[in-house]
């Protein structure tokens, strides 16, 4: 006999270890298949940016096959979006992503809505998919986010023969009835023109189209796992503590005093490089059974220590020394064995995972001793700083250029030993040297020079604009500050050149690039009178 087998989420105490089978010919059990293709792991993505946690349940539409969806989103650090997920739901679906950093608001009698604008945009792709489902689409290039900025991730969806293109999460009493949305972070429309709230007609429901973030080229995020029995293990005070077992344990029984059960677990030969930049720091746990107690409050905390020893010596775990600085690691939802869960940003190494509430629950996740030992998954950049960067204490890369380098010294200097110094160069020649910022902002530095007057200039040359060059000085002594505008409604990957003309040189000493807080431009403007009147379906009954 010819047969599917499955796997099924209950657990390795159902079936046979956990699968069953299904014959091909079967009529009856599954009347909807669900595939998983090229599944990548969870590590290759650095931030998840969604607002359907718990999945897609409905559909929204315009009496027609196409239409567009939009999310906007905050990041949380400075990233790379590297690929767009969403739900294509009709075979043959033809998508058309777009991304901008900046959106218009319009309002009228009627509406209030938003548009985007082609000065805006940062980045595009454009395809189409053979099945229905949900697809990962990587992007062309990665597009830089800056930490705290908007971004809007745009999708025009066209599904041939189905009038409902963009997959949404709305609550739906017994199944999906926890799902929440704000104002401000989905957005539908008819034609892309104007874009009008989704919960301005449908409370709590958001749009599936999630943000993905990757690492920087050349560096994969690596995987830490717990090597011995001795270390991990958990407590419930500071006298004794459990080592050598399946499980480790967190959370709280009420009433008792805070932190209950503490697990803790050391990660030996992390290989972080001196000087290294740590973009991300994520613990994985796989779940040890399901548990269908209350909510865990729980907080991750580093023990204050350079090199942790193994649980096996004193102190014992819950009364090891812990940092300060915390992350807040909860879990509301009941959890599903085997199941493997992240928990959020993280830089620490030895980790004592604790809650820090006395009410709620309690969870079981595997040790090394269960089989399933914790993870920690570390992104880095390593310190690769030119001479020149470190020279201006800067985190920006420069180049040089002209009829003579720039270059590092530490003869004549402000603070820190070093400063960048313009290159020896003689009448109508010049020294350069180079940075790419993103966005509007101010270039400030110190700067110190003895020159011509009317004849020797330090330059601001506002690359690929029409505002030409500003003239910072000349005749003066001593390191002076400087302060200069790039102009608003730049984009990015707008080139700001600092360009030395003159004999005399140039010392420059701390030089800063200050970001413009953005805020969204508002603007008038009408809704258009076609909009189209607004269709929904839920996936769930759909099928029923």
């Amino acid at each position: 006999m010819t047969a599917w087998i499955v796997k099924n989420n209950w657990g390795t105490d159902f079936g046979e270890n956990g699968y069953f089978y299904i014959s091909y010919y079967d009529t009856i059990a599954v009347k909807e298949a669900v595939a998983f293709c090229d599944a990548v792991p969870t590590s290759s993505y650095l931030t998840n940016y969604q607002y359907d946690p718990l999945g897609q349940t409905s559909a929204i539409g315009y009496n027609s096959t196409t239409a567009w969806g939009a999310n906007i989103f905050t990041a949380t650090a400075d990233e790379l979006l590297g690929a767009v997920g969403f739900h294509a739901l009709a075979k043959e679906t033809a998508y058309e992503i777009y991304i901008y950093d900046s959106y218009e608001f319009h309002s009228h009698d009627t509406y209030e809505g938003m548009s985007f604008q082609d000065d805006d945009l940062l980045g595009t792709c454009s395809g189409a998919v053979s099945h229905a489902g949900y697809y990962t689409v990587t992007l062309p290039s990665p597009i830089e986010l800056r930490k705290d900025d908007d971004f809007a991730i745009v999708m025009k969806l066209t599904t041939p023969g189905y009038n409902y293109p963009i997959g949404t999460e709305k609550p739906i009493e017994g199944y999906t009835s926890g799902a929440t949305a704000n104002a401000g972070e989905s957005y539908i429309s008819a034609d892309g023109q104007c874009f009008v709230d989704i919960i301005d007609n449908y409370p709590n429901t958001n749009i599936c189209i999630k943000g993905l973030t990757i690492p920087p080229s050349g560096t994969p995020p690596g995987e830490y796992q717990v090597s011995t029995s001795d270390d991990d293990g958990f407590a419930s005070d500071s006298s004794s503590q459990n080592l050598r077992t399946a499980y480790l344990k967190v959370g709280s029984h009420s009433g008792h005093e805070v932190p209950y059960y503490t697990s803790g677990m050391v990660f030996k030969g992390v290989n972080i490089p001196p000087g290294a930049e740590i973009i991300s720091a994520h613990l994985e746990i796989r779940s040890y059974e399901n548990y269908l107690t209350n909510t865990v409050y729980g907080k991750l905390q580093a023990q204050d220590t350079d090199n942790a020893d193994s649980f096996s010596q004193m102190p014992y775990i819950s009364a090891r020394p812990r940092t300060d600085a915390s992350v807040n690691w909860d879990h509301p939802a009941p959890w599903l064995k085997d199941t493997w869960y992240r928990s959020p940003n993280i830089n620490s190494l030895a980790i004592l995972y604790s809650t820090r509430l006395s009410e709620g629950g309690y969870r079981h996740f595997y040790s090394y001793d269960g089989g399933y030992a914790p993870k920690l998954l570390i992104t880095h950049v390593s310190d690769t700083a030119s001479p020149l960067s470190e020279a201006l204490d800067t985190d920006l890369s420069f180049t040089t250029g002209g009829s003579a380098d720039w270059f590092a010294q530490t003869t004549t200097t402000r603070y820190d030993g070093d400063a960048a110094q313009s290159g020896d160069i003689s009448h109508s020649q010049d020294s350069w040297m180079q940075t790419t910022v993103n966005g509007a902002g101010t270039v400030k530095f110190y700067w110190k020079v003895s020159s011509e007057e009317d004849f020797d200039f330090l330059e601001l040359d506002q690359r690929l604009s029409e505002l030409g060059t500003e003239n910072l000085l000349h005749q003066h002594f001593g390191f002076t500050h400087v302060g200069m505008a790039i102009c608003e409604g730049w984009k990015r990957e707008r080139r700001q050149r600092l360009r030395l003309g003159g004999q005399s040189p140039v010392v420059i000493a701390g030089l800063f690039f200050i970001h413009s807080t953005k805020r969204p431009r508002i603007s008038p403007g009408v809704i258009p009178s076609t909009h189209s009147p607004i269709v929904v379906e839920d996936r769930l009954r759909r099928h029923s």
